[in-house]
């Protein structure tokens, strides 16, 4: 490895969030070696750090780089991260504004406070997942800007916190917010999904002859394995995307019958819960995603199970009363 190649690695090392990053420079990364007369047999490439390194230092040991505006930076898994929360949050706002007359400011607060919440349950879960990679080095639980998020970790959380906070502020109308932000997940979910493709995480396993299959080029600013670079694959990223569309729609348009409040966050729970777990047999990320029962049931899936039967049990007992009864 040259000199300059080295230290071109090292700074984009140090950037943060470059563990997220897509590969926008594959032609630089692939030109290098013979730019600076580091001549390597067909097959391997300098520009790949951490491709023969083990498993658990793979995972981190990929640089990105971004987007470049003139001095600005710009990382795409970051960008959409923000974008995901900044469309479900705005979403949020407006309906709990028009449908529940609520202070739009407060409400947005709220979604503000379960951005940094979720962040914490989602990283809580994954070092939980990988404890072995963490009880060593405890302060990189710390190291987020090197990637490591479980989705249910931080829905877990934040589903806690709401349950503590809200009965405390009856004015936010509990049950009735709950399910406006549970429609707006399915939003966050359609666009945040697209930072996990851009970056290469969450990548999905072999499918050659698969029409709508894709490849991931090689180089250090994808989360893919070299030995699946080239390769037609799964876009399980992409999977997830659609599947929050669709749970986005069939929300939306099941709370315009006025269901019972409550009802929309079970039936959200229940059908995320089935989805997930669904794509999760297309997903090819074993050892990042944690396997309970190896190349069987993922840690995802295995969660998936409770998740699905406490939306069932909101769904049931947040049905409307029997009219009959209703004034017994």
């Amino acid at each position: 490895m040259s000199p300059e190649w080295r230290r071109s690695t090292d700074r984009h090392v140090d950037e943060i969030g470059h563990a997220h990053q897509p590969a926008v420079r594959c032609e630089e990364v692939e030109r290098a070696p013979r730019e600076h007369g580091d001549e390597r047999p067909d097959g391997e490439h300098p520009g790949n750090p951490g491709d023969h390194a083990p498993p658990s230092e793979n995972r981190t040991a990929q640089a990105g780089q971004p987007f470049e505006l003139g001095s600005l930076k710009i990382y795409a898994f970051g960008t959409f991260i923000v974008l995901a929360f900044l469309v479900a949050s705005f979403f949020v706002r407006r309906r709990a504004m028009q449908s529940l007359d609520l202070d739009g400011e407060r409400v947005f607060n709220i979604c503000f406070a379960l951005l940094f919440i979720g962040l914490l349950g989602a990283r809580l879960l994954y070092v939980l997942v990988h404890y072995e990679d963490h009880v060593k080095t405890p302060m990189s639980a710390f190291a987020i800007w090197k990637g490591g998020l479980v989705f249910y970790g931080g829905l877990i959380l934040g589903i806690l916190w709401l349950a503590w906070y809200l009965p405390r502020h009856a004015d936010l109308k509990g049950w009735a917010l709950v399910d406006v932000m549970a429609i707006a997940m399915g939003l966050a979910i359609f666009v945040g999904r697209w930072a996990s493709f851009l970056s290469g995480e969450n990548y999905g396993k072999p499918a050659e002859g698969l029409p709508w299959a894709v490849k991931f080029p090689p180089g250090p600013e994808t989360q893919v394995p070299s030995s699946l670079r080239g390769v037609d694959l799964h876009p399980t990223q992409l999977y997830h995307s659609l599947h929050g569309l669709v749970l986005f729609v069939i929300l939306f348009l099941i709370a315009r019958r006025s269901p019972q409040p409550g009802r929309v966050t079970g039936l959200f729970l229940m059908l995320y819960a089935v989805g997930r777990f669904v794509i999760e047999f297309w997903r090819g990320d074993d050892e990042q995603r944690g396997m309970v029962i190896d190349g069987i049931l993922s840690t995802s899936q295995l969660i998936s199970i409770p998740i699905f039967f406490v939306g069932l049990a909101i769904f049931l007992i947040r049905r409307a009363p029997d009219p009959e009864t209703a004034g017994t």
